[in-house]
């Protein structure tokens, strides 16, 4: 209580200061009551939405702008006086309003700004409308003032103390007159902190990080006795080391551009050749995926092709079997999704691309006596993923294998025909390795 009793606390909205806390409090209240009901009805909603997340940092500023923009103009419901031609002023209420919009010509010059119609209703003499501009339109100078308009801001909108911050429309009066209360993410405060941040980062990978990397020379600190002027030896030398070291940040970043005139042939000749030198310039991440040259020099050097020679004249048999129209429409897309699998992540499994023809024809190859090279890298290289090899060579397998269809067994032995004809066909059809 003695705290509340100092006389150190202000009345936000008439800024009177040396009052107790409970004086301040009972100001605030009385002053926003009747500022709140002083204010034009009319004018509120607007001006408060008008102020919802604006981020001018003064109040008085805030003020200002509101004011030049609500002096010329008028809303529904909102009492005003006429301005006649003879300069006669009758009272009126403004019932209607329609904004026009600005038209400009072809080259982009205003042709006529944007302007106001208001159907204003006379009070002053019964049953009588006019259809008046905002030039013969005005306010009582009573009703708003920029002293008005601040003790309105200041009892029905807030802002928070850090930099940057919007202003936001108290809860409750917000809720009253419908005003959205979501702060944009833009507007936030961790979005402001990760903005200062980014340029605070920018700034220094920039400009400055550039000379950062470079090798400068070592300063010594200057003796405060010495306050001779430096001799002509000296600045010749000085003069040579900053040649020197300029010659060395052109060697190393050929991003400069080399505009000099030399006086020393020897001079001339070292710039050219530090010209004619190719340099690499390092790669900054993040960088575009065109953007990066491919790596000629690979640790694991690919094996050489092996292409086989076929005789044009010999026969192939069994041609007839490779033929696509014998392939089913079901297994198709499992095709695909395997052989697109194998060359999406051809380096995790460590094999080179091929074409979908070779992969289903090795799929479809069958032989006792060869095997099919390209059938076993890939059966090797999936396995190799599937299976963890311990030390003792002996390996688990890493995922749960589904399990095998069942054959479908209806109508089986009730026809000793359908037995013979699915005999033949299972000889007449070369069995697939399987990768199971």
């Amino acid at each position: 209580m003695d705290f509340y009793k100092q006389r150190r606390f202000i009345c936000e909205i008439t800024g009177h200061s040396g009052l107790t806390f409970f004086e301040a409090l009972r100001s605030e209240t009385e002053e926003s009551r009747e500022v709140n009901s002083a204010f034009q009805d009319a004018l509120k909603e607007p001006i408060l939405r008008r102020i919802q997340f604006s981020t001018v940092s003064r109040v008085d500023n805030l003020v200002d702008e509101v004011y030049e923009e609500f002096k010329q103009d008028f809303y529904p419901g909102e009492p005003v006086l006429i301005l006649l031609d003879d300069n006669t002023r009758l009272h009126g209420i403004i019932r209607d309003k329609a904004n026009f919009a600005e038209q400009l010509h072809p080259d982009g010059t205003v042709k006529t700004p944007a302007y106001a119609t208001y159907l204003v209703k006379v009070l002053d003499r019964p049953n009588e409308e006019a259809l008046l501009d905002q030039e013969h339109i005005t306010r009582d100078r009573k009703t708003f003032t920029k002293q008005m308009l601040r003790a309105f801001i200041k009892n029905n909108v807030t802002r928070e103390s850090w930099s940057g911050a919007p202003w936001l429309v108290k809860s409750s009066v917000a809720e009253e007159y419908r005003i959205s209360t979501e702060v944009p993410k833009h507007l936030q405060y961790g979005a402001k902190v990760a903005e200062k941040k980014a340029m605070k980062k920018a700034d220094q990978e920039g400009f400055f990080g550039f000379f950062a990397s470079q090798q400068l020379p070592e300063l010594k600190p200057a003796l405060k006795a010495q306050k001779s002027k430096p001799s002509a030896n000296d600045m010749a030398r000085s003069k040579e080391a900053q040649f020197l070291e300029y010659q060395r940040s052109l060697n190393g970043n050929p991003t400069f551009v080399v505009n000099s005139k030399p006086s020393d042939a020897s001079r001339s000749s070292k710039l050219q050749d530090a010209e004619k030198k190719p340099q690499s310039v390092p790669a900054v991440y993040p960088i575009e995926d065109l953007d990066i040259a491919p790596d000629r020099e690979k640790k694991k050097q690919r094996p050489p092709l092996q292409f086989v020679s076929i005789d044009e004249t010999d026969e192939v048999e069994d041609d007839a079997d490779l033929l696509y129209d014998e392939l089913e429409e079901k297994s198709v897309g499992l095709l695909l999704e395997t052989w697109n699998t194998l060359n999406v992540y051809c380096e995790v499994f460590q094999l080179d691309s091929f074409t979908f023809d070779d992969f289903f024809q090795a799929m479809r190859f069958s032989s006792e006596d060869v095997d099919c090279e390209l059938f076993v890298e890939v059966h090797c290289a999936v396995l190799k993923k599937l299976v963890n090899a311990e030390k003792d060579e002996e390996g688990a397998v890493q995922i749960s294998l589904p399990d095998l269809p069942e054959e479908d067994s209806e109508g089986s032995g009730s026809d000793g025909e359908g037995e013979e004809e699915e005999d033949e066909e299972e000889e007449a059809t070369p069995l697939s390795p399987s990768l199971s």
